[in-house]
């Protein structure tokens, strides 16, 4: 797979992620994190290689990458790593869906 689809494929997370990001009034910041953290974890993930089925592989390695942001996002809001886990997990699995379909 080329870096210019891998690339895309984490502009379309990025912006899933930070769309209600932005409705929500998230810091600009926090924004800017998440979209970037979603434009290269494809390309990271690609490079992964996991002994798990195919499906899970996207949703476990952007769970464990997520993991010290959350921790991170804990200190000003309590309730954000159960929001930003599952969200990533999910987004993963998609991407690992989409590396499915496209290869």
């Amino acid at each position: 797979m080329s870096l210019w689809m891998l690339l895309c494929i984490g502009l379309v997370a990025g912006c899933v992620d930070v769309v209600p990001m932005l409705r929500a009034k998230v810091h600009k910041y926090a924004c800017a994190s998440a979209f970037v953290f979603h434009l290269y974890m494809p390309v990271l993930l690609w490079q992964i290689h996991v002994p798990v089925v195919w499906w899970g592989k996207g949703g476990l390695v952007y769970g464990i990458c997520t993991l010290p942001l959350a921790i991170l996002a804990m200190r000003d809001d309590k309730k954000a790593p159960f929001i930003m886990l599952p969200s990533s997990i999910l987004i993963g699995t998609v991407v690992g869906l989409a590396f499915w379909i496209l290869n």
